[in-house]
């Protein structure tokens, strides 16, 4: 079974965002979507430095859970990616904004997978930290008539008319 919140975030709503994470959880890594070889790889912040051109997909993992990670070649043959279905990892696409325009992110993670016909959960302290990123979208985001979760930043935004959200 999976879990998901699709929310709209401001470059200044990611920063509380990753602030958040890190206090919630000592040493979580930023692993990105693409790994160029068979190795974890992690990006110091969530911040976004090239807009348009920095892939806005990666994942929270816990520096705890680093050996339940499975990490599997991609379909082109010369990138890896980490396998989210087994791994202990929180998928985060980062919302794409232009100063204007914002689109929808998402946080995303597995709770358990099937192992042939047994099913398998995730270790309960995995579960416990994604649920709690979660239950603080849910509390501290503003949720509109579609379903989708406005961070603090974006509501202002919204009402003084700076900022147009795009699907």
């Amino acid at each position: 079974m999976s879990k998901q919140i699709n929310f709209y975030m401001t470059a200044s709503d990611l920063r509380a965002f990753q602030d958040y994470i890190v206090e919630l959880e000592e040493g979580i890594l930023f692993v990105p979507r693409m790994l160029a070889k068979k190795q974890l790889s992690s990006l110091d912040t969530l911040e976004v430095n090239d807009m348009g051109k920095t892939d806005l997909t990666i994942y929270l993992l816990r520096a705890q859970d680093i050996d339940q990670v499975k990490i599997v070649k991609m379909g082109d043959d010369k990138n890896w990616k980490v396998d989210d279905l087994v791994s202990p990892v929180i998928e985060l696409w980062r919302s794409y904004s232009d100063g204007e325009n914002i689109g929808r992110g998402r946080v995303y993670f597995h709770d358990s997978y099937y192992e042939g016909e047994q099913r398998v959960a995730k270790n309960k302290a995995f579960l416990d930290f994604a649920n709690n990123i979660f239950k603080w979208m849910r509390k501290y985001y503003e949720k509109n008539e579609h379903g989708f979760y406005l961070a603090p930043k974006v509501v202002e935004g919204q009402i003084l008319e700076k900022i147009t959200l795009i699907k």
